[in-house]
């Protein structure tokens, strides 16, 4: 795997979360990002890095595309925590 194989591959990955993340499937997004853990490690066993900016430059979007993905991914649970919160409320009423 080259470097161009290798970033085409973490970029798809990357949509795919975001994909999962918008679709709301979390399960997908687990799955997903441990892909892409697997074929990061993969590829820094197997790859001597050198010093090419245009590579670092290329990984860092990526990473700032996954670190925006993720804010959202937080930002969505936070959101069904609090409406799950409010419906337990709502049904401890009726406990009662």
């Amino acid at each position: 795997m080259d470097k161009v194989s290798f970033l085409n591959q973490f970029r798809h990955m990357n949509g795919l979360i975001q994909k999962a993340i918008l679709g709301k499937d979390f399960v997908k997004v687990a799955a997903i990002e441990d892909a892409k853990q697997d074929l990061l490690h993969t590829f820094t066993s197997r790859y001597e890095i050198d010093d090419d900016p245009k590579f670092f430059e290329a990984v860092e979007a990526c990473a700032e595309d996954h670190a925006n993905a993720l804010l959202q991914l937080t930002n969505d649970l936070q959101a069904i925590k609090r409406r799950s919160t409010k419906a337990l409320k709502l049904l401890s009423k009726y406990k009662n």
